[in-house]
């Protein structure tokens, strides 16, 4: 689970929230569409291990809780985070959140398969593909899903993988 955590850090720098699939034509995004800073917050995810949720891997509600709470994780920590992101023309992006002042995220993106998908770090630890949900002249909608390799959580003698997904808004 401590390979996750880095992950899950960066969820705030990405910023979650929820938003419903558009079922018609796939909405397509150019790169001049992301170009600029956008602000967020985060909203909805979920967590599963193994396709199961918490509650249902760790055997109830309240272990899966506990769990949480052992890793020093709430979910406050993900839906009050907010930051902000600049994708740059030369296809790189910095990231910041208020809850880490001094600190910058930097990275590279790149837009794909028909303006679909935007991927964030390709070939790094932190790659993540992100779907386009929808699109406008002041808002972007993502969804993402990752999943990570992670030690034995429930003591059964198998690495379990751990899997956030979720949506990210971001506003210009």
């Amino acid at each position: 689970m401590k390979k996750l955590l880095p992950s899950l850090l960066l969820i705030p720098v990405l910023l979650f929230t929820s938003c419903k699939d558009n079922e018609s034509t796939p909405p397509s995004a150019t790169e001049e569409d992301l170009i600029g800073a956008w602000t967020g917050a985060i909203g909805d995810y979920e967590i599963f291990i193994n396709d199961q949720s918490l509650a249902d891997f760790f055997g109830s509600q309240q272990a899966a809780e506990f769990f949480l709470g052992f890793l020093d994780f709430s979910e406050d920590d993900i839906t009050s985070a907010t930051g902000s992101v600049e994708f740059l023309s030369n296809n790189t992006y910095i990231a910041s959140s208020p809850d880490t002042p001094d600190s910058e995220t930097e990275g590279t993106w790149e837009i794909r398969q028909n303006g679909t998908v935007l991927v964030l770090d390709e070939g790094t630890s932190n790659e993540a593909s992100l779907e386009v949900v929808s699109i406008s002249e002041s808002q972007l909608v993502f969804k993402l899903e990752q999943s990570q390799p992670t030690d034995d959580l429930n003591f059964d003698g198998q690495d379990d993988t751990v899997t956030v997904t979720g949506e990210i808004i971001l506003t210009k």
